[in-house]
């Protein structure tokens, strides 16, 4: 519930790696106009799940890139272990990592789902 910016410390071998994607981006469709790669991902019970990984605007040749295994690892890998929050256990929670391609910065909105109980104790005379 915290409004609060921090800090999102991604380990230098998934840099690389995100650079790597960058390039091969760049590679794949040198006349690009994608500025965003957009990744949903959602979770609970034990268990989570990067939904969708998309190019904006969308790019078939970056999509395909986008859609391999190794993708999806590496963003699950800075989700679940850079993020240093628990969105996949309890309650879970949801959210979206942006990465922006020109500015070369990655923006994380996480929601973390909380359950709460309140106690109201009545009494009653016999």
């Amino acid at each position: 519930m915290s409004e609060d910016s921090g800090t999102l410390r991604i380990a230098d071998s998934r840099l690389s790696e995100l650079r790597d994607l960058l390039l091969r981006i760049a590679i794949a469709d040198p006349m690009s106009e994608v500025s965003t790669i957009e990744v949903k991902f959602s979770g609970g019970g034990d268990s989570g799940d990067i939904e969708d990984i998309a190019a904006d605007p969308k790019s078939d040749a970056v999509q395909k890139i986008l859609d391999e295994d190794e993708v999806n690892g590496l963003f699950n890998s800075i989700l679940t272990e850079d993020a240093d929050m628990d969105w996949w256990n309890n309650e879970g929670g949801f959210g979206t990592l942006t990465l922006n391609i020109r500015d070369k910065t990655i923006d994380l909105d996480m929601n973390i789902n909380i359950s709460s109980s309140e106690s109201y104790p009545m009494h009653a005379q016999l």
